[in-house]
């Protein structure tokens, strides 16, 4: 498939361009209460074709580029047409000349397989069900993926990368009738099978769908320290990476630059210490991807992005890292939780706003702390702004770990704003 769309880019004359090629098999299992459902296996190759265009434009020399999807069945005069038509697109597109990344040349082999992809999937389906022992509330349906993917980048410079990556991933919901009938949807991603991760994850979403089928009382509105936690920290603190992004930064929507305090001054709470990290050893545009530091004790050290928009800042290509890394945490969350506090562990939609900072969302269930105790509420909402929360941050001890998080379990915000009665 990659020679065809060579040799088309060869009769169409076309000197600058780059080819992404993945092949994708997958193990799938569908469950609707313990018993499997279904299984499903499937296998599929897609590819997409880059083209760059350099022309001048006002006495200024332009590089428009412009992609197109590439199926199996093309034959090649359909080949030539649709990689024609982007070309032609492409001189439309007056972007600023840059330099591409450099090339690199390095085939990885497949790394050698433990177990196939429906043995994966099925021990993280036994994960997933060990944790329905609660009788009352229990996993109503699932699905598990299970992926490999051969991924190849090719380009006209001499470029040529390509590796192996897996990951497993699905989605289950969980469901508690009395009280009151209750449902909670969960989904979940790892880089590859994690057994005690997702058994994790279906313990407390079975908890929380226990507490919220006999949660009736809406939180009382005021202001409340707020302690954020699981897949809503990694939302969270993904902000502080999204921001430095370096297409945010040229574009002036983000006023990141490298040795500025990204926390701003009078920080009294913990200082950020964050790193990048990449599933994958080369980005789409084939620069190699190791990892990098982002702050330092909230200190920004890097921006990412792609090879376009790294150029136009004067940096060299970091490819876009989409797994944030998160070094602080020393409280225990016991001592976190103490009162006075909110905890929401389930949202109807919780929102982060990168760039204004404003994050919030309705409350499915949160554990309130008082001078009572602690009780269950729902209902209501929090609001509150990342930008002024960040200078008091106190972080957990307990970590908690996705596909594209590592870090502190939960972070305790001051002064949230919650919408109740």
């Amino acid at each position: 498939m990659i020679v065809k769309m060579k040799e088309a880019l060869s009769r169409l004359q076309i000197d600058t361009w780059r080819i992404n090629w993945n092949h994708t098999e997958t193990a799938e299992l569908f469950y609707i209460g313990r018993g499997a459902d279904m299984r499903r296996a499937a296998e599929y190759t897609e590819a997409q074709v880059t083209v760059y265009h350099d022309f001048e434009f006002a006495g200024k020399k332009m590089r428009g580029s412009a992609l197109v999807n590439v199926y199996p069945g093309m034959d090649d005069k359909a080949l030539d047409k649709a990689i024609g038509e982007a070309y032609a697109a492409a001189a439309h597109v007056k972007n600023a000349w840059y330099e591409l990344p450099a090339p690199v040349v390095d085939r990885q082999d497949a790394p050698e397989e433990k177990e196939t992809l429906l043995e994966s999937a099925k021990r993280m389906a036994d994960a997933l069900y060990s944790a329905d022992i609660l009788g009352d509330a229990f996993i109503n349906s699932a699905e598990i993926f299970a992926e490999k993917s051969d991924v190849r980048v090719v380009a006209s410079n001499g470029l040529d990368v390509s590796y192996t990556k897996y990951a497993c991933k699905g989605e289950f919901v969980t469901q508690c009738t009395k009280p009151q009938d209750v449902e909670i949807y969960t989904s979940f991603s790892y880089t590859k099978p994690d057994t005690e991760a997702l058994k994790k994850e279906a313990e407390d979403a079975l908890r929380t769908v226990q507490a919220r089928a006999g949660a009736t009382e809406n939180p009382k509105a005021g202001s409340y320290d707020c302690v954020i936690s699981g897949q809503q920290i990694a939302r969270l603190l993904s902000a502080y990476a999204m921001k430095a992004n370096a297409s945010m930064v040229f574009a002036r929507y983000s006023q990141y630059a490298v040795g500025s305090s990204v926390q701003g001054e009078g920080v009294q709470g913990e200082k950020l210490n964050i790193s990048l990290k990449s599933s994958v050893p080369y980005s789409a545009e084939g620069v190699a991807m190791p990892g990098m530091p982002l702050t330092k004790d909230g200190v920004l050290q890097n921006l990412h992005g792609e090879a376009r928009f790294c150029r136009y800042l004067g940096i060299e290509p970091a490819g876009n890292y989409g797994t944030v890394c998160v070094e602080n945490g020393s409280v225990p969350m016991a001592e976190m939780l103490k009162a006075p506090c909110i905890h929401p562990v389930e949202f109807s939609d919780f929102q982060v706003n990168p760039l204004s900072g404003q994050f919030g969302g309705e409350i499915r269930l949160a554990y309130v702390y008082d001078e009572n105790g602690v009780h269950t509420v729902t209902g209501g909402s929090i609001n509150g702004s990342l930008l002024e929360a960040q200078k008091d941050m106190l972080f957990s001890a307990e970590r908690y770990g996705s596909s594209q998080y590592e870090g502190p379990m939960a972070v305790k915000l001051r002064n949230v704003s919650v919408a109740g009665v």
